[in-house]
């Protein structure tokens, strides 16, 4: 395989003229070179498209810059330079949310503070420019790179730029997209545009605000589609949350019955309620103090390993004081001492015989079959409840609700949404052992670690043994589930089952999906999609999701849809 190697390219919005920015500057050439790279690298820094943009919809597209590192990059000088030319009153490219934040670092610097595109600037369209090699150099020592190109994959072409360690790593999964060609079913525009009309039939009084948010939607449906059929493929590995990201993880699931490999349809190896069976298997004595090479937190997250380790006088943050035990695979046991006269790192001293109970439930939990439903019986047994006749209902809600459990750190949220207080009744031991994580290390961290947790199982090693095991089988991943042929999908499950409960000693649920293409959507995928978008009936509410919302996509979904834009210009 023969690889390219080029100064780095990072991604920019194609709204900003920057030549015209400076124009009036007078700069010689080498100088306005020089300015222009580091603009194109801020830039780089908070532009948001449609590869990217859910990660900031919850900060409203603020992307939080690091005043500190980016004067050691950009230099003290260039810095406010920079901020002043794209701040411009009369013309701002940029806006900030004006709130400072201050990382939890050991020296307390790295001051950071929001910004994002202006929403004339905002377009969604991007473009890579190649910044000079010195440049490129400076941001890698400086260990940023954020926006950077991902690795380009280009016919037999791949790695067009210096990929890290952890890129090196699932080497192996971006060849997949070297040996099988990847295409999206000519039915999706069928199914897209019977999809975006029926979400349109609903919107009342022509709200303007609703129709732009389905048209933004359906606009990104059909770029991630060309994006896709015109060999425009991409593969990154997240260095916060070791995720590998492709074309295909940005699909939503109604499209992913889609997706073929080679001219030839794919079965979807689901791993069912991921996330909360990965935390019972990482809450335990044994995963934060071990430290050879497995499933524990020295291999799967040593940075945060080493900072929890470095401070012997602070016992909260010391792996060492460690108080809680349990054997997984046999009878769970509790041991809990105070170290240093104070609560450890696993807080179990201040648990309640019922709270070190629900932990042992909680571990002994059935996530071979349907954890959600078990919890919900659980949860009225407890009570003296009756199980809900709409237990599917109620179960689903409780599943929407799972990244609120696990990461909502707001404590009045925790207090009053009725999903997380169901979960917490069930299992008061494991609510409180969440809580404490996001004080201990934050939920962005919490949230890293059972990513990375989860990449360990299914990256590294389960697509690992797999793909030795069957070299001519494609193998392509969405997060928590695995595709494939559908041959193979018996033997892919196989060892999905026995791996994961080998490496840690817990059983795992798994669903097969053999996707079957049909191009009329369901009544209930049409709910759920209107379900988020009728709620935005107004300019406020509309403007909190604005970040995510690109003219790009409008212009693409109203001329697909052949709809009359006119009522747009009222939002």
């Amino acid at each position: 395989m023969s690889k390219i190697n080029q100064s780095m390219k990072i991604i920019v919005p194609v709204a900003v003229d920057v030549n015209e920015i400076l124009a009036p500057l007078n700069l010689t050439k080498a100088k306005h070179k020089n300015l222009k790279n580091k603009i194109y690298y801020f830039l780089s820094r908070i532009v948001t498209h449609n590869e990217n943009y859910h990660l900031y919809l919850l900060t409203n597209g603020y992307i939080k810059i690091s005043s500190i590192q980016m004067k050691s990059i950009l230099g003290n000088k260039y810095y406010y330079q920079i901020i002043d030319l794209l701040s411009n009153p009369g013309d701002p490219v940029i806006e900030s949310d004006d709130s400072w934040y201050n990382p939890q670092s050991k020296d307390l610097k790295g001051y950071c503070k929001g910004y994002r595109l202006a929403s004339k600037y905002n377009t969604g369209e991007v473009v890579f420019k190649t910044i000079s090699e010195g440049f490129d150099k400076k941001i890698k020592n400086n260990n940023s790179g954020r926006n950077t190109e991902p690795t380009k994959l280009e016919g037999s072409l791949h790695g067009t730029v210096d990929k890290c360690e952890i890129e090196k790593r699932y080497d192996f999964l971006y060849k997949q997209f070297e040996q099988h060609q990847i295409s999206i079913d000519s039915r999706v525009y069928d199914y897209i545009r019977k999809f975006g009309n029926q979400l349109l039939n609903r919107v009342k009084d022509n709200n303007p605000f609703q129709t732009k948010i389905i048209l933004n939607t359906i606009g990104r449906w059909l770029y991630q589609i060309d994006k896709i059929n015109t060999g425009q493929l991409w593969c990154q590995v997240s260095e916060d949350n070791h995720r590998l990201n492709t074309n295909i993880t940005g699909l939503r699931k109604v499209l992913r019955p889609f997706i073929k490999c080679d001219g030839k349809p794919m079965v979807e190896v689901d791993i069912t309620s991921s996330q909360p069976y990965i935390l019972s298997t990482l809450m335990n004595y044994k995963f934060f103090n071990e430290t050879t090479n497995g499933y524990n937190l020295h291999t799967i997250y040593p940075e945060l390993y080493y900072e929890m380790n470095s401070s012997k006088s602070n016992s909260t943050n010391n792996i060492d004081s460690l108080n809680y035990y349990s054997s997984i695979s046999g009878n769970t046991n509790y041991y809990f001492s105070s170290v240093s006269g104070s609560g450890s790192f696993m807080w179990c001293d201040f648990l309640t015989n019922d709270e070190y109970d629900s932990i042992r439930r909680y571990q002994q939990s059935s996530f071979n079959t349907d954890f959600y439903k078990e919890t919900i019986k659980m949860y009225c047994t407890k009570l003296s409840k009756p199980v809900p006749l709409d237990l599917s209902i109620v179960r689903d809600e409780l599943k929407k609700s799972m990244m609120f459990v696990l990461f909502d750190n707001n404590m009045n949220h925790r207090y009053n949404n009725s999903n997380i207080r169901l979960f917490k009744s069930t299992y008061p031991g494991v609510d409180k052992w969440i809580c404490e994580m996001h004080n201990t290390i934050g939920k962005e961290r919490f949230a890293y670690l059972l990513q990375r947790t989860e990449s360990y199982l299914l990256l590294n090693s389960v697509c690992r043994d797999f793909i030795k095991k069957f070299p001519l089988a494609p193998v392509f991943t969405i997060h928590d589930s695995i595709l494939t042929y559908p041959e193979y999908s018996p033997d892919l499950t196989s060892l999905v089952l026995k791996r994961m409960e080998e490496i840690t000693g817990v059983s795992v649920g798994v669903k097969n999906k053999l996707h079957q293409i049909d191009p009329e959507p369901t009544i209930k995928d049409i709910d759920d999609e209107w379900s988020k978008i009728e709620k935005i009936n107004n300019q406020k509410k509309y403007q909190k999701k604005s970040g995510g919302v690109f003219s790009s996509n409008i212009e693409r979904g109203s001329e697909f849809l052949n709809f009359l834009p006119k009522i747009l210009k009222h939002a």
